[in-house]
């Protein structure tokens, strides 16, 4: 009889604790993207990132730069997205062989200008952006 009570419980309380409400998030409507971004200027920061980032900065290809498109990321932030390619020596002294690369620039609403927010292999970056058409 106890093990009945006792399991009857447990079903009330894991049931009782279950989310019923809608979990789906809506996009903001609202998203300012700013100007487009000056990419004379973003391109050297740019590559200033990533060469940052390598074992051999100064081996380091960069090249194909396409220009800024809409995008957001995190589903609220509302900026430009660039995309390039890198190609730089690994540890073993050879070249890995390209890789495509992306940088988001967002825009401050508090500052109403754009800032490099991130940039990253663009595999990393796919399911946190998603350019605008």
């Amino acid at each position: 009889m106890k093990n009945i009570l006792l399991a009857t419980l447990v079903l009330l309380f894991v049931t009782g604790c279950a989310n019923t409400t809608n979990t789906t998030i809506n996009e903001n409507k609202n998203i300012v993207y700013g100007k487009k971004p000056n990419m004379k200027k973003y391109n050297k920061i740019i590559i200033t990132k990533v060469k940052n980032n390598l074992k051999d900065p100064y081996s380091a290809k960069i090249y194909n730069f396409i220009p800024p498109v809409r995008a957001t990321m995190y589903k609220s932030i509302g900026g430009w997205i660039t995309m390039f390619s890198v190609n730089a020596k690994n540890s073993f002294g050879a070249y890995s062989g390209a890789k495509t690369y992306g940088a988001f620039i967002a825009y401050s609403t508090k500052t109403k200008g754009n800032f490099l927010l991130k940039v990253a292999p663009l595999s990393d970056m796919a399911n946190l952006i998603k350019i605008k058409k």
